[in-house]
């Protein structure tokens, strides 16, 4: 059975990428910050990884300079 993706990880995939864009960094940066492998980053940004953890979750708000609420919060327009 294939893994579902779910709002969680849409919302997430979404506020990685915005606010790595606000930050002005690229995707190739973020992996170098975090020490992960590139193609990891983008699976994420893409909602496309399925096995990711709340430390995961909390390096990538570190590195985006982010409190984690922000990671996971819907965005307001």
């Amino acid at each position: 059975m294939r893994p579902r993706i779910t709002e969680g990880h849409k919302l997430l995939a979404h506020n990685v990428r915005r606010w790595r864009e606000l930050r002005g960094i690229d995707t190739a940066e973020l992996a170098l910050v975090v020490d992960w492998p590139l193609p990891m980053i983008e699976d994420i940004e893409q909602a496309a990884r399925f096995d990711i953890t709340l430390n995961d979750i909390d390096q990538l708000a570190e590195a985006l300079d982010v409190r984690v609420f922000q990671l996971l919060a819907p965005v307001r327009d």
